[in-house]
């Protein structure tokens, strides 16, 4: 019997999947970086604090909530791609973005910031052989390898940046 749990991630981690064409990790890493930098850097500091609904995320809180998303994964590839056995653990999303208190930042240094992360994810990628890309590992209780990793982070940023074209600008 399936785990309810394990297809719940599942569904999520195909949503990011079907948003990416490319296979190998640092194309798809690379060819999504001008995208988003010039998305991103597209918006104004007046934009950076619309809600489409009071109780949703600020689009500040989306952009952290991937910068912090992107930094977990890597560190989950880069466990993975050194063979580490331990199952990592998840993290609460919404709990991240609260205690980030992103709207209280300037949306430059969250600009800058996100570059800085995307420059260092594709150096890490960069940086693995064929074999460590993969080489799976667990977290969250999923087993899943660094090249999928690398995927999943091009297509998360791809689906916030639809969510923000649709629903806040």
């Amino acid at each position: 019997m399936k785990d309810l749990h394990q297809e719940n991630k599942s569904v999520y981690i195909d949503r990011y999947l079907q948003k990416i064409d490319e296979t190998d990790p640092v194309a798809a890493l690379t060819l999504n970086e001008k995208e988003i930098v010039a998305f991103f850097n597209s918006i104004s500091e007046a934009q950076s604090h619309l809600r489409y609904q009071s109780d949703k995320w600020s689009i500040k809180e989306i952009l952290q909530h991937c910068i912090d998303v992107e930094r977990i994964f890597t560190y989950r590839a880069l466990c993975f791609a050194r063979n580490e056995e331990t199952n990592l653990a998840g993290f609460d999303e919404n709990a991240y973005v609260q205690n980030a208190q992103a709207d209280g930042r300037h949306w430059n240094e969250l600009c800058i910031e996100m570059s800085a992360v995307r420059k260092a994810s594709l150096l890490l990628y960069q940086s693995f052989s064929q074999t460590a890309l993969l080489q799976a590992g667990t977290a969250n209780n999923l087993t899943i390898n660094a090249q999928t990793i690398g995927r999943i982070l091009a297509g998360h940023w791809l689906h916030h940046i639809q969510v923000i074209k649709e629903r806040y600008l």
